[in-house]
């Protein structure tokens, strides 16, 4: 996955090869294939489970109010873009999604991770204003599309300009709690 991500960040997610990548670790083509599946599987699985996005439950201890939690799992965000491999990673995940959406086959393996990821924050978003006794603004499920939204866009914005800083990631998750439908 390291190979993956090391070689399309200096080719790109066309100009790599899963035979490049095999030559990089000392597997064939075939070797490759048969663990990942595809091209597809692997890099979904490389920014997946070697760039995971932070988690939410992770950010701040339960009893938080939602308000700072959401504030602290958007700083989490942002810094996690500190990272010296950020740049790469994240440039590779933007090439992976725009090759994936022009895959009718391999879109809805894309979609399905992207589901995950929106229903495990809703679900962790929910629980949290339970525990805190809060209402939630927007339903859970519209709140966590909308902060991941905010999140993926704000980074974007940093891989290019190194702006904003994470406190602005934290601003923006915190902000989202006071939206009416």
């Amino acid at each position: 996955m390291e190979a993956a991500i090391e070689l399309s960040t200096q080719r790109g997610y066309h100009g790599t090869t899963l035979a490049a990548i095999g030559d990089r670790c000392g597997l064939t083509t075939g070797a490759v294939y048969s663990i990942f599946g595809s091209k597809q599987d692997l890099f979904i699985a490389a920014l997946g489970e070697g760039w995971p996005a932070p988690r939410f439950a992770d950010a701040s201890p339960p009893g938080t109010p939602l308000e700072e939690s959401l504030r602290r799992f958007g700083e989490t965000w942002g810094r996690k873009l500190d990272d010296p491999r950020a740049n790469g990673v994240y440039g590779v995940a933007l090439e992976v999604a725009a090759a994936v959406y022009r895959d009718d086959d391999v879109r809805p393996v894309m979609f399905g991770k992207s589901e995950a990821q929106r229903d495990e924050l809703a679900r962790d978003i929910a629980r949290r204003a339970r525990e805190a006794g809060e209402s939630l603004p927007v339903p859970a499920v519209q709140l966590a599309t909308l902060v991941i939204a905010a999140m993926v866009g704000l980074a974007q914005m940093r891989m290019v300009s190194g702006q904003p800083e994470p406190p602005a990631f934290g601003a923006v998750a915190a902000a989202l709690m006071h939206l009416r439908s």
